[in-house]
């Protein structure tokens, strides 16, 4: 990642922005809600949402309800028209993820992938988990199974059981110029930090086919870790950040159908967008501490899109509870966001200390300056080093970042107490402590 000293890198730049217009608007949605508490805690005043946003409960006076709906579509909610990749930043062969979900969601950002003709993906996608059930009519308020039979036009009995399950009916019934081919496991696995392996087929990652022999289409698992076997709602699963970064990890690693260094989509609902956003620039933040930079835009379908695969006449606006617990949510990632960037300014404070030699006590702190900016020029990778172990040394107090200033000549190096003694260990065996002469000063 190439970031030009003294300003933020573009992870960092998108990250702010999203910090602001986020954190703005949910100020504006507490005010809504409880304007004799506007410096409330969201956490407190927004329900955390259930397993799927349909099922939060939440209500508010008509008068109050409205101001809400207004604060929260400043983000996106309840907007009627899509958001698509080109809109959003993403370049021509972008890798577009999915969201799982109930079928019409599926279906529906798999619309908007497929619909812009401008930028195209160079492969898709799509995250379920076969760990959540489809409820029977009987007991679901959502009716998500005679939905789901409605949109994939079969009989509600037959309905996958579950949405890693009626993912693949998607895949299979709806997706246009489908060639199903023989499922093939690719060698990936990951754990639910994000982090990716290789060389091992663990089933969560499965090429089911392509798209006009032109656009893969790819089916991730999302598992979940039960932490109490008693309670099966307690569990650790991916989260979107997490997902985007296995994503970026698989890119990293496997440049067979899209390039390594392609941009990556998020598709969800507009009614996910402000959380999702600020997922997509924490993604992004992490993502670059790896070494790698990795645009991530958020592709979202509104309420006409949502009708329209739904067979509904008129779009409905989303329900006050899944605005509630979209807030609860956007809530949390603004808090990890803000965490994040608040790192990133202490590692680059950490990063940006200046000694200047001229100002430097020489007797005290026992420094030669007779090295000359060509000489540093003209150094291996070990002699550069060893010379700022030995020059960090004999600065007294600086144990952790120096950066040296020479003539005019910048170097930056963070070094470890224990990594300066092990290199000076192995380059001089049985000289003195470092850290001993360092404690004694």
């Amino acid at each position: 990642m190439i970031k030009h000293e003294g300003f933020p890198s573009f992870a960092e730049q998108k990250a702010t922005e999203t910090l602001e217009k986020q954190a703005y608007a949910l100020a504006e949605a507490i005010a809504a809600v409880a304007p004799e508490s506007s410096a409330a805690n969201p956490l407190e005043i927004f329900p955390q949402p259930g397993e799927r946003r349909a099922d939060t409960e939440f209500s508010l006076p008509p008068h109050q309800g409205n101001a809400f709906r207004e604060a929260m579509a400043k983000l996106g909610i309840g907007r009627e028209t899509n958001l698509s990749a080109t809109e959003v930043g993403l370049k021509d062969g972008y890798v577009a993820v999915i969201e799982g979900g109930q079928a019409h969601k599926i279906l529906a950002e798999l619309n908007i992938v497929l619909a812009d003709k401008t930028t195209r993906p160079s492969s898709i996608i799509i995250a379920a988990t076969p760990e959540r059930a489809i409820p029977e009519p009987e007991v679901d308020k959502a009716k998500e199974k005679e939905t789901t039979a409605k949109v994939l036009g079969v009989e509600i009995d037959q309905v996958a059981a579950t949405e890693y399950d009626v993912a693949q009916q998607i895949i299979y019934k709806k997706l246009p110029g489908l060639q199903p081919q023989s499922v093939s496991v690719l060698d990936f696995g990951y754990d639910m930090d994000g982090r990716v392996y290789t060389g091992e087929a663990t089933g969560q990652f499965k090429r089911m086919g392509s798209i006009n022999h032109a656009i893969p289409v790819y089916l991730l698992r999302v598992d979940r870790e039960y932490t109490d076997p008693s309670n099966p709602k307690q569990y650790k699963t991916l989260g979107v950040r997490n997902l985007i970064k296995v994503v970026a990890g698989v890119l990293r690693h496997n440049g067979e159908n899209a390039d390594e260094n392609a941009d990556i989509g998020f598709v969800t609902s507009a009614t996910y967008q402000p959380s999702r956003e600020i997922d997509a620039a924490s993604a992004m933040i992490e993502i670059e501490r790896l070494g790698e930079s990795r645009n991530v835009g958020v592709i979202t379908y509104g309420t006409q899109e949502l009708a329209k695969v739904k067979k509904e006449q008129v779009p409905q606006p989303p329900a006050l509870g899944q605005l509630a617990g979209e807030a609860h949510k956007a809530a949390v990632e603004v808090s990890i966001l803000r965490d994040l960037l608040a790192q990133k300014q202490q590692e680059a404070e950490a990063e940006s200390i200046v000694v200047e030699p001229e100002r430097v006590d020489m007797s005290k702190n026992r420094i030669r300056w007779d090295v000359s900016p060509q000489e540093i020029e003209a150094m291996d990778e070990t002699q550069l080093r060893q010379f700022l172990i030995e020059t960090n040394q004999r600065i007294n107090g600086l144990h952790e970042a120096v950066k040296i200033v020479l003539s005019g000549y910048s170097i930056t190096k963070v070094l470890t107490m224990s990594e300066i003694q092990a290199a000076h260990d192995a380059l001089d065996p049985g000289g003195p402590s470092y850290v001993d002469d360092i404690n004694q000063d």
